[in-house]
């Protein structure tokens, strides 16, 4: 304001106290200053907090300046620029500085308008309780407790020390503002939700559809579904990767097991299955896999990703042990890993899987799990311009394979064309055409199985 000018009248909002919204407010009839929030929370307040959740010192507790905003940036934030929506946003201003939770700054020529606003770090917990909300340090401390309180939890004794140690650890991760694999510190309800149902997984014991065990144990049949990708992370971490999908636990949308064709029979304490009858795979349960014993003196054994895949090379009868559990989730279940650790030592063990980054990984994954010897059968990667480009997850998930030692030379190469290529290409097994009746089904592959 020029020196000199009269100051223009302020605006008559109907309704309103007339106050000039750059002065402090006036007390309330008894002299008192009036209660944070008398008039409601405005959006500058909540855009202030937002500010600081976000902040170094919100997320960690550990910050080491005060959050420092300009006004004009802080109204634009919380959408207060104009009219009586920015009035009342400099009175609340104004009375949280009064009580001593802000500091606001001046022109210096003219001290009526304001400039800055700080929220002082040391007050900065108490201005988020002072508008009616939970300080970001008290919300880690409830979430960290409650933590170290699931620790205790009963699981089965060959879970008890991961879980316990997962637990307490998460909660010093909490504390600190650390990311803890499986759990989001922005949620805590879900989080412990999600733990909560964790610790019920693992004590669940036998062979189930998901849509059963999920009206069980969260009276929805489709809630574990839903909660499925997060829910297996978790398991993975809190059994210290002994527990990578519900299906390790005899969970799946097609109730676990593993399929099988070939000339195999399988011998359980109920009697003997000769597999060599069936013209068709045959489901086998995960019980049946673990604790009963298949004999075969087949030469070749072929893993086969796609159940659809599975069920053309069965029509061939081509004298191959067929076995697939469907992947689900990435991943293998225990049972058809059980099983490939039992296979005969002379036997010869492959995989035809998907070409994508997924299909390799779940190469990766049955290689680390069962220690053995397992071949790539037509993997190769496989150019097609219509092809969908990678992800940033294809990418992510590329570039952990090329740096693992589970993944051969020949294999890297084919990933690394794919990078070069960004798409996925023809990855999918189907797109190869219809199967030969001999092995290895396609031209693509030599006769040792090769890429």
């Amino acid at each position: 304001m020029r020196p000199g000018a009269r100051r223009p009248p302020a605006r008559i909002v109907p309704g309103r106290t007339q106050i000039d919204p750059q002065h402090r407010c006036p007390p309330d009839p008894a002299g008192s200053p009036r209660p944070v929030g008398a008039v409601g929370m405005t959006n500058v307040l909540q855009a202030l907090a937002d500010r600081y959740r976000a902040s170094r010192a919100g997320r960690t507790g550990s910050g080491a300046r005060d959050l420092v905003l300009p006004l004009p940036k802080l109204l634009r934030e919380a959408r207060c620029l104009h009219g009586p929506e920015k009035e009342e946003a400099i009175l609340e201003l104004r009375r949280m500085a009064d009580l001593g939770m802000l500091q606001l700054k001046s022109h210096p020529r003219d001290g009526s308008l304001l400039l800055e606003v700080r929220l002082p770090l040391a007050r900065a917990e108490e201005f988020i309780g002072a508008i009616g909300q939970e300080p970001p340090g008290a919300r880690r401390a409830a979430f960290a407790e409650a933590l170290r309180l699931r620790a205790i939890v009963p699981v089965p004794d060959r879970f008890r020390t991961a879980w316990r140690t997962f637990c307490e650890r998460a909660a010093d991760s909490v504390t600190r503002g650390e990311a803890v694999r499986g759990l989001d510190p922005d949620d805590p309800a879900r989080s412990l939700e999600l733990l909560d149902l964790a610790g019920k997984l693992l004590a669940w014991e036998g062979e189930s559809y998901q849509r059963f065990a999920s009206a069980i144990l969260c009276g929805d049949s489709k809630r574990l579904g839903t909660l499925q990708p997060r829910l297996e992370l978790l398991l993975d971490a809190a059994s210290e990767g002994a527990i990578r999908s519900l299906a390790d636990l005899g969970i799946s949308e097609s109730g676990g097991g593993c399929w099988v064709h070939g000339p195999a029979i399988l011998r359980t304490r109920r009697g003997s299955l000769d597999l060599r009858a069936a013209e068709l795979p045959v489901h086998l349960s995960k019980s049946d896999l673990l604790h009963g014993t298949l004999e075969t003196r087949a030469e070749r054994w072929l893993l086969v990703e796609n159940e659809t895949m599975l069920l053309e090379l069965a029509k061939l009868d081509s004298r191959v042990l067929l076995l697939s559990s469907g992947f689900r989730g990435g991943a293998a279940n225990a049972a058809v890993i059980h099983l490939i650790r039992s296979a005969p030592s002379e036997a010869g063990i492959w995989h035809f899987g998907d070409s994508d980054p997924k299909g390799f990984d779940i190469l990766r994954d049955l290689r680390q799990r069962t220690g053995r010897a397992i071949r790539s059968l037509h993997m190769r990667y496989r150019p097609a311009d219509s092809a969908a480009p990678l992800s940033t997850e294809d990418r992510r998930t590329i570039a952990r394979l090329l740096d693992s030692d589970a993944i051969t030379p020949p294999e890297k190469s084919e990933l690394a064309r794919m990078l070069e290529a960004n798409r996925r290409g023809r990855f999918e097994q189907e797109s190869l055409g219809p199967p030969r009746a001999r092995w290895p089904f396609f031209p693509e592959a030599d006769a040792n199985g090769a890429l």
